[in-house]
This record gives structure tokens, sequence and C-alpha cells, in this order.
């Protein structure tokens, strides 16, 4: 499976809609889609990243590969939350520029490249925006 951005976004800006630090895996995934395949991977991929956090007594996943049924999984409803890493991630998403890149040049990359440029992109556009106020407070 490959990871797909667009609903990797997807998957984090439920995190911004639910009014909870912590909610349950359910509640992501009602926002977003449904508990799947695509849904337990790209949770997945997030985790990896320490872009959220699962809230269990391990802190380890709490999907786990039905070993008798290949394409099956089972699950239990935890907490979650986004890490501020996770939150930094989502604003670079934000970012219209990062944005159209990531949907265009860099769809073929690794989450762990695409974030390490949206990083540096982000830190560039706020470098330049921050310019201006310096640049003003020499001047008078």
């Amino acid at each position: 499976m490959k990871v797909n951005y667009e609903y990797l976004k997807q998957l984090l800006e439920a995190f911004e809609k639910v009014e909870k630090p912590y909610p349950l895996i359910s509640e992501i995934a009602k926002l977003s889609s449904e508990v799947d395949n695509r849904f337990v991977f790209h949770m997945g991929i997030l985790h990896d990243q320490g872009f959220l956090q699962y809230l269990t007594r391990h802190g380890q996943s709490p999907f786990e590969p039905d070993l008798d049924e290949i394409d099956d999984f089972s699950w239990a409803d935890f907490n979650v939350r986004l890490t501020a890493q996770g939150y930094d991630f989502l604003s670079a998403l934000h970012q219209k520029n990062i944005w159209n890149a990531i949907k265009g040049d860099l769809k073929e990359n690794s989450i762990e490249t695409v974030w390490k440029v949206a990083q540096g992109v982000a830190t560039k556009i706020a470098s330049t925006q921050l310019q201006k106020y310096f640049d003003e407070s020499v001047l008078k």
C-alpha cells in the first residue's frame, strides 16, 4: 500500500475537528472515513513518524492483524492524540505552496522526506514574513 497524502491530510484534519484532546479512534474514523485497511495503514504511518500517539497501556498500536484472515484485523477503540509534531505537520500541509508541491513533485517521496521538505519551506516562509518586521524597525 502506498501513502496517500490526500487521505493522510484528511486524517490529520479530523483531529482539528474533534473538540477533545484525546479522541477515540472511532471518532477520528467517523470524521475522516471508516476503520478499514487504508485507515489502519495511514494511522500506523502517522504513529511511526511521531505525529500521533496511541494512549494504550504501552503506547502500542491498538490494531492487530488477524493471523487467520490475511486481509482482516482487530482493534480496540482507544484514545489517541495528535502530537505537537503532528500539528506542525498539519500546519505545513495547510500552506498552499507546500501542499501543491506534495500533490505534485513530492507525492512519490517518503513521508519523512516530505516532512523534512515541509519543515524547511515553512521555516523559510516564516523567516521571510518576520524579516519585514525587522526591516521596518530599522527604518524607524
